[in-house]
C-alpha cells in the first residue's frame, strides 16, 4: 500500500478540494480509509473507539495528521490549543504524531476535567426542560457529559501510548470563564481546535475570543459543525454549532475544507 504522506500533502489536497456535496462526501471517505494506512493512527483511533474514550470519526485521526504535518513544515515548534478535551482523544493524537515524527508541539488544553451531567431522573429532566432555556439548550446540543475522574482518563491514554502528559498546558475552567481568558489573551497559536460548550451562545463566544488569537494563516478547527454544507455520507454535528459558525468568515477567516462534521478555517 502507498503511503499517503508521499500522496497528498494540505496545500495538495486543498488544490483540488471542493465544497460540493460530492467533494465533502469524497472527502470524508478518503480520510477514513487513510486512517487506517497509518499504524499508529489505526492503534490510537481503535483504542479510543473500544474504550469508548471520545466521539469524533475515524478519518479525523489523518486529518489531523494532514494539519499537523503542515504545521511542522513551516514551524519549528507550532503551538495549538484544544478548547473541550474531553477524555484526551485529540491532545493525545497531537503529542502520538509529534512523537512519531520526533518532532515537538506545544499543546495547550482548557477543559474543566469534570462532566456536565443530565439528572437520571425523566421528571426532573421535564421539568428543567419547561422552566430553565439553559438546560434546554445544552440537551439539543448535546452539552451533557457523565461524572468521572477526567484527568486520570487523560493521564492513562497518555501512558497506554508512552506520552509524556507533562508536557502539556492544562488550563482548567470553562473557555468563557475571564480568568481563562486572561491566561492566554497574549499569547498567539498556529492552530485552535474549538470542541467545547455546544450551545449557540457558547460556541459563538468561543469564536469571537480565541479566533483573534490565532496567526495570520494559522487554522480555525470546528467541530460538530457541518450541518449547513452539502453532503450525504456522515452525520452534520449539531445545529447550534453548525450556525454559530456563519459569522467566522466575517472575522477574516475562510473555509478551506470540510472533513466530516469538523470544518477547517484558515485566517487570511
Amino acid at each position: 500500500m502507498e503511503e499517503i504522506h508521499k500522496i497528498k500533502s494540505l496545500n495538495d489536497y486543498l488544490d483540488t478540494y471542493q465544497n460540493t456535496s460530492l467533494g465533502n462526501d469524497f472527502t470524508y471517505d478518503y480520510f477514513t480509509k487513510l486512517t487506517d494506512q497509518f499504524p499508529y493512527l489505526k492503534a490510537h483511533r481503535d483504542f479510543i473507539e473500544f474504550n469508548k474514550l471520545g466521539f469524533g470519526e475515524r478519518a479525523f485521526h489523518s486529518m489531523w495528521k494532514m494539519l499537523l504535518d503542515h504545521l511542522l513544515n513551516q514551524f519549528a515548534k507550532p503551538q495549538i490549543l484544544e478548547i473541550g478535551v474531553y477524555k484526551g482523544q485529540i491532545i493525545s493524537l497531537w503529542a502520538l504524531i509529534a512523537k512519531e515524527r520526533n518532532a515537538v508541539i506545544e499543546i495547550t488544553a482548557i477543559t474543566p476535567l469534570e462532566g456536565n451531567y443530565k439528572p437520571k431522573n425523566r421528571i426532573i429532566t421535564s421539568i428543567l426542560s419547561k422552566i430553565s432555556k439553559k438546560f434546554r439548550s445544552n440537551l439539543d446540543s448535546g452539552n451533557f457529559y457523565e461524572k468521572g475522574d477526567y484527568l486520570s482518563t487523560i493521564k492513562s491514554v497518555f501512558e497506554k501510548f508512552d506520552l509524556d502528559i507533562e508536557t502539556i498546558r492544562f488550563i482548567k475552567g470553562y473557555s468563557s470563564d475571564t480568568n481563562i481568558l486572561e491566561q492566554v489573551e497574549n499569547k498567539k497559536f498556529h492552530a485552535i481546535y474549538v470542541d467545547g460548550d455546544h450551545t449557540f451562545e457558547g460556541v459563538t463566544k468561543d469564536i469571537i475570543h480565541f479566533s483573534r488569537l490565532i496567526h495570520k494563516d494559522g487554522l480555525l478547527i470546528m467541530d460538530d459543525s457541518a450541518c449547513n454544507i452539502p453532503s450525504t455520507k456522515f452525520w452534520k454535528g449539531h445545529q447550534s454549532v453548525s450556525d454559530a459558525c456563519e459569522i467566522i468568515e466575517n472575522l477574516g477567516f475562510e473555509n478551506i475544507l470540510n472533513v466530516g462534521h469538523n470544518r477547517m478555517f484558515r485566517k487570511l
